[in-house]
């Protein structure tokens, strides 16, 4: 639901902490903040699509915004009040960020943190070979692997604990085992499981194993892989999300922001030729 006050222009204003469209206000209020003027829909339109919002909200909400923010028929015959009553219309919270570039940055974390959920949504909802298998992608990604992109997908209904292996020279001398777990955010690995894993690395006389979930760890869980000397890695949800963006598997990029400014050494005396 969403909540709408006050009221101007004939428009209601959205509740930034309770709606999507209320951030995307706050967003459009900081960017025009920024530049002491309302934002072009063009500008407003490729920062807010960076952020993760959807096009055809952005395209609606810019006009409905624009609408609201425009002087009244009190304030247009009365231009020396004109920027104070823009101002008037900018709430506090949008006063905090008033540079362009940090807007920028603030607008692309949101937007990589907005894809981090997604990713992991998604992933959760796949299948756990399909889980199994973009681990084992990342890692490649990672440089783990070699020049060659050495691995094998071992998961199966016996497969001893073990769902992957990343060989780190050609003759499989050096190894990574994998475990994937695809798991409910509350459903957290346990103790018992990175327990099983540590065994399932000993017979093999393998010296490390990642564990990667799409959920959580116990602090069990954490002090037993502590205990074992760094021989398992912990990769939770959050972490995984994050590597994935870092090493951009599973997502693409949607647009590039140039940010521009004015160059110094251009003005420098005999700086021209």
């Amino acid at each position: 639901m969403i909540f709408k006050e006050p009221k101007r222009n004939g428009i209601s204003r959205p509740k930034s902490d309770t709606s999507t469209i209320g951030q995307l206000w706050d967003l459009f209020d900081r960017l025009s903040l920024a530049q002491n003027s309302l934002i072009e829909r063009k500008d407003a339109t490729a920062i807010a699509l960076a952020s993760g919002f959807n096009h055809n909200t952005v395209g609606r909400q810019y006009g409905e915004w624009k609408k609201y923010n425009l002087p009244s028929e009190a304030v247009q015959t009365a231009p020396e009040r004109s920027n104070t009553a823009f101002a008037a219309n900018i709430p506090q919270a949008a006063l905090e960020v008033s540079d362009p570039i940090e807007t920028a940055v603030h607008a692309v974390k949101a937007a990589e943190d907005r894809v981090a959920r997604e990713l992991l949504t998604r992933l959760q909802e796949e299948s756990p070979e399909f889980f199994e298998k973009a681990v084992i992608r990342l890692l490649l990604a990672m440089g783990y692997g070699g020049r060659e992109n050495f691995y094998e997908h071992s998961g199966q209904p016996n497969d001893g604990g073990i769902d992957g292996i990343i060989k780190q020279d050609p003759l499989g001398i050096q190894k990574i085992y994998l475990q994937a777990k695809r798991y409910a955010d509350n459903n957290s690995v346990g103790r018992d499981a990175i327990q099983s894993f540590v065994g399932a690395l000993h017979p093999s006389g393998v010296a490390s194993g990642v564990f990667l979930t799409t959920s959580n760890f116990t602090s069990g869980a954490r002090e037993y892989a502590r205990s074992v000397g760094g021989k398992v890695i912990l990769i939770d949800g959050k972490e995984l999300a994050k590597l994935m963006i870092r090493y951009r598997v599973g997502i693409q990029t949607r647009q590039v922001l140039e940010i521009v400014e004015i160059d110094e050494d251009f003005f420098i005396e005999d700086g021209l030729f």
